[in-house]
């Protein structure tokens, strides 16, 4: 469980040291490819440096697929309101950015599964899938009016986004050796009993 924490707190403490929200948007795939590979760096099937610079690699190119994904599920929502003449909300323009943001996690974790050792891939993609709820919600809360399409709200997303899904992401990767232990510790129970 350490390591899944650990995870999270530094994804968190790097994005806060970022001075701009600019900044954020380029560094944030960085600070969470580098930050999942290095501290499970011993669930590696591949070279440490290799698998590390791999993860890196596909946290941008998941970033910047997901910006798109987001911006066709925008367009489509787009077409929907025309013919059916829906008003758009900013809202919609939250649950769009949840959606892209929820699918953007479950597939990088399904690729990055394959350079990890022991994973149950349907289990981590469903604790992705749980963990992400709170995001809408710390938005939410920490939003000044309540908008998802301000800078300083998408701001909140991002850094939200971060925490919750590394911390997803180091429970998903170390879900079999937490069972294991959780499994230990209730047996030590039972024979103390």
């Amino acid at each position: 469980m350490i390591r899944a924490f650990l995870t999270s707190i530094i994804c968190g403490m790097g994005i806060f040291l970022v001075p701009t929200f600019e900044q954020g948007m380029y560094i944030a795939p960085l600070i969470f490819g580098l930050t999942v590979s290095s501290v499970n760096y011993k669930k590696l099937k591949i070279n440490p440096i290799g698998g590390i610079a791999i993860f890196i690699v596909i946290s941008y190119v998941l970033y910047f697929l997901s910006i798109y994904l987001t911006f066709g599920l925008a367009e489509i929502y787009s077409l929907i309101e025309d013919k059916m003449e829906l008003p758009i909300y900013d809202l919609t323009t939250g649950i769009i950015l949840f959606i892209s943001g929820i699918i953007t996690a479950i597939v990088m974790y399904l690729i990055y599964s394959l350079f990890l050792k022991e994973q149950n891939r349907t289990l981590g993609a469903f604790l992705i899938l749980i963990l992400s709820a709170l995001i809408p919600l710390t938005v939410w809360l920490a939003s000044d009016d309540k908008e998802y399409t301000r800078n300083s709200d998408f701001a909140v997303y991002q850094i939200a986004w971060l925490i919750f899904i590394s911390l997803a992401f180091g429970i998903a990767i170390n879900q079999i050796e937490i069972k294991t232990r959780v499994r230990k510790y209730q047996t030590d129970i039972n024979r103390r009993e």
